[in-house]
């Protein structure tokens, strides 16, 4: 589950981003710089010890995950 939440993210970001950049530029806006890059580095710091040590996520971690994404999606919202 982790190697294709990993891989899926990796493609995303380089993959389809890189092909859309090869058609035409693509605008970044600092605010998603300045919001949306903190969050997805938190949520990678967060994640990487459970891979790295236990290599599971339990039950209430995932249900924090699960409360930090509906947070981020809040402040999108907002």
């Amino acid at each position: 589950a982790f190697g294709n939440l990993i891989g899926s993210n990796i493609f995303n970001i380089l993959g389809i981003i890189g092909v859309t950049a090869l058609v035409t530029d693509i605008p970044v806006l600092e605010a998603t710089l300045d919001f949306d890059v903190y969050w997805m580095l938190g949520i990678s710091v967060l994640v990487l010890p459970f891979m790295i040590y236990r290599r599971q996520v339990r039950r209430i971690e995932g249900v924090i995950l699960l409360a930090l994404y509906i947070t981020y999606i809040a402040f999108l919202i907002i």
